[in-house]
């Protein structure tokens, strides 16, 4: 007889994709409401929910080769330093308004999760049917035995 501990719970399965659905909802809705100049009390705590959580997200879909906590460490500073690159770069440029820091951000998420789209399927395959390769991911197979072979320190036998 099966009993409910031999199955998986459904709570602990299902869990993070409705989270992560949860949170791109929230910082699709600060978007809006900032790209729009709406006049609502929720806009300031959903901008800044999209500028840590948004960035943070991308770096963490880029990073697949370290364990957990080390990639929402990384994931995390990595959007601080995002946020702080993009805020320097807007008041160099005198851009007056913050809707352009954050279709900065927007664009640099959007970007973030094209490049880990683009690595977890081989490439990006254009309309004319020729493949772009993707970046940071070696062709040969395992990193190490290609960096051994591309630099001749590989020993003869």
């Amino acid at each position: 007889m099966q009993s409910s501990r031999d199955r998986p719970s459904a709570v602990g399965t299902d869990l993070p994709p409705v989270l992560a659905g949860v949170a791109f909802a929230v910082s699709g809705v600060g978007v809006a409401l900032a790209l729009t100049d709406a006049q609502s009390p929720l806009r300031a705590p959903f901008v800044i929910f999209f500028l840590f959580t948004g960035p943070a997200c991308g770096l963490y879909a880029v990073l697949p080769g370290l364990d957990r906590v080390t990639r929402a460490a990384t994931a995390a500073t990595g959007s601080a330093g995002i946020d702080l690159a993009v805020a320097g770069t807007v008041s160099s440029l005198g851009i007056p308004m913050a809707s352009g820091g954050i279709a900065m951000v927007a664009a640099i998420t959007a970007l973030l999760f094209l490049w880990s789209a683009g690595r977890r399927t081989g490439g990006l395959r254009l309309l004319s049917g020729v493949t772009v390769p993707s970046f940071g991911r070696n062709l040969r197979g395992n990193g190490s035995q290609g960096a051994a072979r591309s630099s001749g320190t590989e020993r003869s036998k």
